[in-house]
């Protein structure tokens, strides 16, 4: 399997914080979603350019079940990211996020069994995969949301878990990899960068 096109999406849809999302695709038929940590005040414009050159330099063509690979490339072949900052690992945290949903949809498991990344809550899709780490921490208390979103932010998923919250409590989402579904329609509207 290998990684043959990837989506960024521009979600200019909420004032306060837009989310960016990335859809990294493989030539099997899976796709893995990502949410860009930084999307917000003037570093957005960046944060799509980071994304767009990390995914157009090191992940297309890539075998997608390599994470930790992926990671050190990442991490080893882009000067940046030897010094760090919120854009350019945000655009690896994306990148890794998308490639641990492909992973669980082809293993056909919960990404919390595949024991992950720690939680980033931010929007729907990031929200998912926290609840994902949550699921596997033996001594899990609680996990942080976001409730003063516009609506329309949890509307570019399929069954937002931060709708599903009852008595304070937070379904582990069930299916294979991060276990969300983009909304095709809404984010039809919005910009997208498409690489391949």
């Amino acid at each position: 399997m290998k990684i043959v096109a990837a989506d960024i999406y521009d979600t200019d849809l909420h004032q306060w914080k837009p989310p960016i999302i990335l859809r990294l695709m493989t030539d099997e038929g899976i796709y893995g979603l990502g949410e860009f940590p930084l999307a917000y005040g003037t570093g957005r414009q960046g944060a799509i350019g980071m994304l767009k050159d990390l995914v157009e330099r090191f992940v297309i063509g890539a075998d997608p079940m390599r994470i930790e690979s992926m990671w050190h490339t990442l991490f080893r072949r882009t000067f940046w990211a030897q010094g760090g900052g919120p854009i350019v690992y945000g655009g690896m945290s994306t990148i890794d996020e998308a490639l641990w949903d492909i992973k669980g949809k082809a293993l056909g498991c919960p990404i919390y069994e595949l024991h992950v990344q720690p939680h980033n809550c931010h929007g729907p899709i990031a929200t998912a995969a926290a609840a994902q780490v949550d699921a596997c921490i033996t001594n899990f208390v609680i996990q942080e949301l976001v409730p003063f979103r516009d609506r329309i932010a949890y509307e570019l998923v399929h069954e937002p878990l931060e709708l599903l919250v009852r008595d304070g409590q937070m379904p582990v989402p069930e299916g294979p990899g991060l276990a969300v579904t983009l909304n095709e329609e809404l984010v039809a509207r919005c910009p997208r960068v498409r690489i391949e």
